[in-house]
């Protein structure tokens, strides 16, 4: 990375850094905006923070270092998926449910069948459809 944190501000950068790289369960204070209050800053300024390319570009290195790269979360996904289809493996449901929780994260969001695509006229003939096709089923069952 070419730039660093160096600002008179940066050491509370730092901070919100080393509290952004804890597990949420080990974070203190608990919430962003009691880190705000405790730094003396308003909310808003971490959010910004958060989007400064200097900024995320540092927590990039910081969280790659941390947890490793690409290629270590490719062969634990790669692991997750081997014990995932294994039917023998105790622990293939839980292996699988992870391992396509991740997926799932990754791919675009599936079609919702078109219907969020639909003006809210589309949707009300296509409503009104159903209903007297309904209407005239039970019409016909009595």
């Amino acid at each position: 990375m070419t730039e660093k944190l160096t600002t008179e501000n940066d050491q509370r950068k730092r901070q919100l850094l080393d509290w952004l790289l804890k597990l949420p369960s080990e974070r203190e204070p608990s919430s962003q905006r009691e880190l705000a209050a405790a730094l003396h800053i308003d909310p808003k300024t971490l959010r910004d923070w958060k989007k400064d390319p200097v900024f995320r570009a540092e927590w990039q290195e910081r969280s790659t270092d941390l947890i490793g790269g690409p290629d270590k979360t490719r062969e634990i996904l790669e692991a997750l998926h081997t014990t995932g289809t294994d039917r023998g493996h105790f622990q293939h449901v839980n292996a699988a449910k992870t391992w396509l929780a991740h997926v799932e994260k990754l791919s675009p969001p599936a079609d919702q069948g078109g219907l969020v695509s639909l003006s809210t006229e589309e949707l009300k003939a296509m409503y009104a459809e159903l209903l007297g096709d309904e209407l005239a089923k039970r019409r016909h069952a009595s």
